[in-house]
Formats: C-alpha cells, structure tokens, sequence
C-alpha cells in the first residue's frame, strides 16, 4: 500500500518529467511534488498540476489504485477519456 506523505506545488528550477504523462516539465513551470512512501522505501514523484488533478479524478472514479498506477502511455489514453470535470458525466 502506498502513502502519500507531503505534497506541495512549487515552481521548477530545472527541467523533471512528469511521472504521470511522461512529458517535460519545463524549468520556470509550476509542478506538483510529492513524496510518497510505500513497500518500505520513499520516493519522489512529479506531476504537472494538470496530471495531478486528473489523476485524483481517475482514482476517485475507480479507474485504478494507487497500488496499481498505469503506465505513462496507458495513463494518456485515460487522460483522453476522461470527462471534462464540468460535464454531467464526470459526476456519474
């Protein structure tokens, strides 16, 4: 079981690549940094405020778990499919 143990939006001083996505966070940007604990070890993980949002979204529908988060490429395809958060249909 993973366990998210901070997480803090804060401004990039040189370019990551989001965990989420795989594509660039550039340097200057805003990002999502958190560290996440889990399987006795600690890590960092990066996401662009967009990603991060989308992703909570995924979990709270049920579209996987934090214990079994998709691959980038499959997390995009999701991402692609998933419902505007204005639209009746992200709310089912």
């Amino acid at each position: 079981m993973t366990t998210t143990v901070n997480s803090d939006r804060i401004r990039a001083r040189k370019a990551h690549q989001c965990d989420d996505c795989g594509e660039a966070i550039e340097s200057g940007t805003e990002y999502v940094r958190s560290a996440i604990a889990g399987d006795a070890t600690v890590w960092t993980w990066r996401e662009h405020p967009r990603c991060a949002d989308d992703a909570d979204r995924m979990l709270r529908m049920n579209w996987f778990d934090s214990d079994d988060w998709p691959s980038q490429w499959a997390f995009r395809e999701m991402q692609a499919d998933l419902p505007s958060p204005h639209s009746t249909e992200a709310h089912v």
